[in-house]
């Protein structure tokens, strides 16, 4: 079991109520995730000190998916983050994550970083076609 600091789930939970979403907050395990109507997963996991944020689709498992998904994170394009990418899982499933050490987590920072997430992921998906 995780031990989720206290300020950290009352971040999350400021958070995900600008979102406008009710009783949001990080689980024991330091996890919480929603999906989107669209079929995009969000979701925040807390572990060793640093909190990440990820958003992930359905995507082909192909060299052309991951040059667009590398393509749709390109260092010139992205914000004040570091975007991780990546093709994961079975189905397969296009990632980005933002990891934020735990004196970087600010309410700021989670909707700046979810932005970043949001962008990078819709880019994704329209040079896919889907």
């Amino acid at each position: 079991m995780t031990m989720v600091p206290a300020w950290l789930n009352d971040i999350v939970r400021e958070f995900a109520a600008g979102l406008g979403l009710k009783d949001f907050a990080l689980n024991s395990e330091g996890a919480a995730a929603l999906r989107f109507e669209s079929g995009v997963a969000f979701r925040l996991e807390y572990a060793m000190d640093c909190l990440t944020l990820s958003m992930s689709a359905e995507s082909p498992a192909d060299v052309a998916a991951a040059k667009l998904l590398l393509a749709s994170a390109d260092p010139l394009r992205r914000g004040r983050f570091v975007l991780r990418t990546g093709i994961i899982g079975k189905p397969p499933r296009a990632v980005f994550a933002v990891r934020l050490e735990s004196a970087e987590v600010t309410l700021g920072n989670l909707d700046s970083a979810m932005s970043e997430l949001w962008r990078a992921m819709e880019n994704f998906r329209r040079r896919l076609g889907a």
